[in-house]
């Protein structure tokens, strides 16, 4: 089907598919988050209707987190989600999933997208950290090199400050893990932040694994956790 316009008002479809009247096309943030090579962007049938959802719903995640992630480096200190739940069938930037039981075969609904799990987990917790590309960089072209990876710790409670410990760990992204079978834990430091909210700790990582095979959790330990996982 082709479809024109960005707005619902001015968008017009030509075609049967009635899935292209409500969907925008996600081919653009696929190939930007998994490379070029997505050739099976254009096959048909169940299992690429299947696969191509599945990635869309990962940038759409990957998307959030990038962006509020950068949001909360900043002096920003509130964020509204748009939108929370679908109301129709649809690859939407809603978090949670269309459904209802007016039709056989359809879902009750209320199911989380990946997003929704990167909102509970890290994107909209009280401490969070995370580390990326410093763009203030003045030495940035195509290639990155290590100076250029940044890593900020926030605590943005009120009146409650913060001590405990951040792990930098890589896993691989073909098998999960490093050469021993097991992820790579190459960074951890103790932080200690006043009371918040707005309280942030930015620091250099050193040495980055490849960002082209690899991913990197940023896990953030209390002390009192930390006590607690020991006894």
């Amino acid at each position: 089907d082709a479809c024109k316009g960005a707005c619902q008002e001015k968008r017009t479809c030509a075609g049967t598919n009635v899935m292209a009247q409500r969907n925008y096309a996600c081919d653009a943030g696929i190939r930007l988050w998994f490379g070029s090579t997505t050739d099976h962007l254009d096959d048909v049938g169940e299992y690429a209707l299947k696969r191509q959802t599945y990635l869309c719903q990962l940038v759409q995640a990957l998307d959030q987190k990038s962006v509020i992630e950068e949001r909360r480096s900043q002096n920003q200190f509130g964020a509204l989600v748009w939108m929370l739940n679908d109301i129709w069938p649809s690859i939407s930037w809603g978090s949670l999933e269309y459904g209802s039981s007016f039709a056989d075969g359809q879902l009750v609904g209320g199911r989380w997208k990946p997003v929704h799990y990167f909102y509970k987990r890290s994107l909209f917790r009280d401490v969070i950290a995370t580390c990326g590309v410093d763009h203030s960089s003045s030495r940035i072209q195509k290639k990155y090199d290590n100076d250029d990876w940044i890593c900020y710790i926030k605590n943005d409670r009120p009146a409650r400050g913060f001590r405990g410990t951040i792990t930098l760990t890589s896993y691989s992204l073909l098998t999960g893990s490093n050469n021993n079978g097991t992820p790579n834990v190459f960074l951890q430091k103790h932080v200690i932040l006043p009371d918040g909210p707005g309280a942030v700790q930015w620091f250099r990582p050193g040495r980055m694994p490849n960002p082209n095979t690899t991913v990197v959790e940023c896990t953030v330990v209390e002390e009192q956790q930390q006590q607690d996982d020991n006894d």
